[in-house]
């Protein structure tokens, strides 16, 4: 029997989403995560010290969940789609770029990041480069609070633990000083 294929999924609603194309080829070793992309907002004028030859958006705050499903036949067939985590109530929560590894036991770990976007206590406006070419950066009241978080399943991914939060302070991606595009910070 071939090693199982593990798919991760995030998505802006709490709906799973199908593994992908490259996944179904047959892949025995994956854990991948996949945007649904949404269109950008309407162009802002960029703040100060934006470069005046960038493009500014606003932000588009939607909640996002994470889903685990996994294959053991190369692709052709999928067990049921689970949460990692309980659903996501506050359309201001995402839960980012879950990363699965399996145990010799067969136990089922994931960690990821969970951001609550919220207004900063100092009221700063949060402008992040999200493209280098073209140039484009976000902007806007709300930063990215942002946890890191594990949950385990001991039923091969059918349910999981409580999160767990497992970051001993909480990041803002807004003030991260980054030279990567996004900046997610760390």
């Amino acid at each position: 029997m071939p090693a199982a294929t593990w798919f991760i999924s995030m998505s802006p609603t709490n709906r799973h989403l199908q593994p992908d194309e490259r996944t179904r080829a047959g892949s025995t070793s994956l854990s991948t995560a996949r945007w649904n992309r949404r269109p950008s907002p309407a162009p802002w004028i960029c703040p100060d010290p934006v470069p005046t030859t960038a493009t500014c958006v606003g932000q588009s705050p939607v909640l996002s969940q994470a889903f685990l499903t996994f294959s053991d036949d190369r692709g052709l067939t999928w067990s049921q789609p689970a949460p990692i985590a309980p659903a996501v109530q506050n359309t201001l929560v995402k839960r980012l770029w879950p990363v699965v590894s399996v145990e010799p036991s067969s136990t089922v770990d994931v960690t990821y990041y969970q951001s609550k976007e919220q207004v900063a206590q100092d009221g700063s406006l949060c402008t992040v480069r999200v493209s280098r070419n073209p140039l484009i950066f976000r902007t806007g009241d709300a930063h990215s609070f942002v946890n890191t978080f594990w949950v385990q399943s001991r039923d091969g991914g059918v349910t999981f633990s409580a999160p767990l939060r497992i970051s001993s302070a909480t990041s803002d991606w807004c003030t991260t000083v980054s030279n990567i595009t996004p900046n997610v910070g760390d």
